[in-house]
């Protein structure tokens, strides 16, 4: 119960500052318009990039760029934030877990933007049109959880770094050129998709986008769930050893 007032007051607090909110938005939504532009000149000379039709490309950026609203690694500051302003001190002493206090607290962050998604795919039709949709609900639970552990696993370098707002740059320009968000992955040449196919960021971005489309099989939708569980697997490992490295740290200064 403690955990879920966790999540209470970030959807609160989030509310409040709906401004914010919907500054975002439209930072989104311009971007998704830039790729947008680039696609439809691209496609001026061609019916058919890859295995892509014009509408299919259109779909395929709007779903990647939405998924990109959501997985945004604006929380890679937070532990670093707390680590020195003093305040994981406090969270320290209290009898919580910190790894399920900031599981609670990027749930609340997101629930607004879930909710808006859900509107916008139960809007768009796109839920409807998927035959594999409890397969695509199974891959998205478990690409949300990989995304978190990813996402905290790289907030804990905060415990080394003097200034962790860098990271938010760094992080999202990887995940733009391997998640395809840019472009979809599966045009690339065949050896160089066969290495990324399976990538983290690309398991967020593409894998989840192309599975929303209808576009996978249930064997394909079946491997790229296997892959997500490998990988939320090494993430909460790697989180785990980096946690307990960094409160190491932390308390060895008599933080």
């Amino acid at each position: 119960m403690k955990y879920l007032k966790i999540s209470k007051n970030r959807i609160l607090i989030n509310f409040q500052y709906r401004f914010n909110m919907l500054a975002q938005i439209f930072m989104y939504i311009f971007s998704f318009l830039a790729i947008l532009y680039m696609w439809l000149s691209i496609y001026q000379n061609n019916t058919d990039i890859g295995a892509y039709t014009k509408k299919e490309m259109i779909v395929y950026i709007f779903i990647i760029n939405m998924l990109h609203y959501l997985f945004d690694f604006r929380n890679v500051t937070r532990i670093g934030e707390l680590v020195h302003s003093g305040q994981l001190s406090t969270y320290i002493i209290r009898p919580i877990s910190i790894e399920s206090e900031s599981l609670f607290f990027y749930l609340g962050e997101n629930a607004l933007k879930n909710f808006l998604m859900l509107l916008i795919f139960l809007g768009s039709g796109i839920v409807y049109k998927n035959n594999n949709i409890l397969l695509t609900l199974m891959l998205f639970i478990i690409i949300y959880f990989v995304y978190f552990y990813i996402e905290q696993t790289l907030a804990c370098l905060g415990f080394w770094m003097l200034e962790t707002w860098p990271l938010i740059g760094l992080v999202n320009g990887i995940y733009y050129i391997l998640s395809g968000t840019t472009f979809p992955l599966d045009i690339l040449p065949k050896p160089i998709y066969s290495v990324v196919k399976y990538n983290p960021f690309s398991m967020i971005g593409f894998s989840l986008t192309k599975s929303l489309q209808n576009s996978l099989s249930v064997s394909e939708n079946v491997k790229y769930i296997i892959a997500g569980l490998i990988w939320l697997v090494i993430f909460k490992m790697a989180y785990n050893f980096m946690m307990k490295k960094g409160l190491e740290k932390y308390e060895g200064m008599g933080a």
